[in-house]
Order: structure tokens, then sequence, then C-alpha cells
């Protein structure tokens, strides 16, 4: 995985949302390039923190993993998450709303147990897919 020095990534997803921090706990938005560095994936919830098991949604943008400020319009994600550490992932199927500017609504996420939990992001645009992983504790 490509790794950018620059912080400039980061003020850009913080102004487009309003909001300020990206450690999960400070519940701000959370960001990350793909794997192979194609995309550049923020998510926030929509009630400001990732709730302990409780249902909750999730706000996704993507981005070009090159210049991470050019929002990719022509792509689709599949969301899922899990807890590495037990080998199972949720209890529920979450639904992914596209609004098709590269921005989407995910739905029916639900973290039912305490620990460590890996959101993986697909995304894919045309015959290219790349997976973003977002871990956080609960």
């Amino acid at each position: 995985m490509k790794h950018f020095g620059h912080l400039s990534p980061v003020f850009l997803a913080l102004s487009l949302w309003g909001c300020s921090g990206l450690d999960p706990g400070d519940d701000g938005p959370t960001s990350v390039e793909t794997e192979q560095g194609l995309f550049y994936v923020v998510y926030q919830p929509i009630s400001g923190e990732v709730p302990f098991n409780e249902l909750f949604s999730l706000d996704i943008r993507v981005y070009d993993g090159l210049d991470h400020a050019t929002i990719e319009t022509g792509v689709e994600i599949y969301v899922d998450a899990m807890m590495p550490a037990h080998g199972h992932g949720m209890n529920v199927i979450p639904s992914v709303l596209p609004f098709g500017d590269g921005t989407f609504r995910v739905d029916g996420m639900l973290f039912h147990m305490r620990g460590e939990w890996r959101i993986d992001v697909t995304v894919t645009e045309g015959s290219d897919f790349d997976i973003a992983h977002f871990t956080l504790q609960m």
C-alpha cells in the first residue's frame, strides 16, 4: 500500500464534512487508501459515532487514489465488517444506497460484540476493484 506523507487529503476530508478528528474514537471522518492505492475512501457515521450493539449508518465517499481530491463518480461499493480475532462478521447484511456522485449511504451496520472490528469497503470501477480496511475498537 502506498503512503502519502501529506496532510492535505486529511484536511480535504475534514473540510468536506465539517468535522474534526480521524480516530474512530473521536467520531470524525476516517480515511484510508485501498490496498492497491487505486482509491481513497472516507467514511463517517451518520449519528456522529459508531454505537455498540445498535444499528447504525455510514456516509462513504470514494476519491481517486493518487490525488485524493477527485471524487470517483463511476464506482460501486460493497461494505461488510468482521472481527478478525474471532473469525466472524456481523449478524446483519448492510444495504448500500449509491447517490451517483461518488457518495454512498450504508444502512444496517451492527457491531454486536466488544473488541476489534474491521470495516471492509470493496470499491469497483469497471473491471478494477480494490479494498479499503478500517479498524476500530468497540
